[in-house]
């Protein structure tokens, strides 16, 4: 599935596909916000 996706907007990601229904059922992804998660992101990725 699309789980761990990106959202993107203006070439920015700005979520991760968190979970969704089957494609065309007419309900709306849920996606987490990486913004909340800047500061762990940072720490925890290696920038070798």
């Amino acid at each position: 599935g699309d789980s761990g996706g990106p959202l993107v907007a203006n070439g920015t990601q700005i979520g991760i596909v968190s979970y969704g229904v089957p494609c065309a059922r007419g309900r709306p992804d849920v996606f987490t916000r990486v913004y909340h998660f800047a500061d762990w992101l940072a720490k925890n990725i290696d920038e070798d």
